[in-house]
């Protein structure tokens, strides 16, 4: 038999990943089609293969960090806040399970799991860039 937190955590990483695919495939056509314009054209992109990352963030004015959020009505940001939002899913998954683990009172894996939250957090606040 499966344990209630590792159903619970599964059963909602998996509605994140469908709803975020469906939502990708829809943004990506929104993106090709040219409904919603994006930040960068299509036929720009082959020009910066070539170029280090610092190079395409000065060419592109790309924001850094964060900021990139003040974007996302460009249908290529858009398509970065869907990937975003899929990478965050795992702290959904366990702000989930954190009451179950709370309610067996397993210590050991509330703290695990509030770790595992706190840094995935931290991590993509930025804090740490330089």
């Amino acid at each position: 038999m499966i344990p209630n937190e590792q159903y619970v955590y599964a059963k909602i990483l998996h509605y994140c990943s469908i709803v975020t695919l469906l939502l990708l495939t829809l943004t990506f056509v929104v993106y090709v089609t040219g409904a919603i314009s994006p930040y960068i054209p299509p036929e720009k992109l082959f020009e910066f293969l070539t170029y280090e990352s610092d190079e395409i963030i000065k060419k592109t004015e790309m924001p850094i960090g964060w900021e990139w959020i003040g974007l996302v009505g460009y249908s290529d940001m858009l398509l970065y806040a869907l990937l975003s939002f899929l990478a965050l899913s795992t702290v959904l998954c366990y702000a989930s399970i954190l009451p179950i683990l709370v309610k067996k009172k397993e210590k050991v894996y509330v703290i695990i799991a509030l770790l595992e939250i706190i840094v995935l957090l931290f991590v993509s606040s930025g804090i740490l860039q330089s």
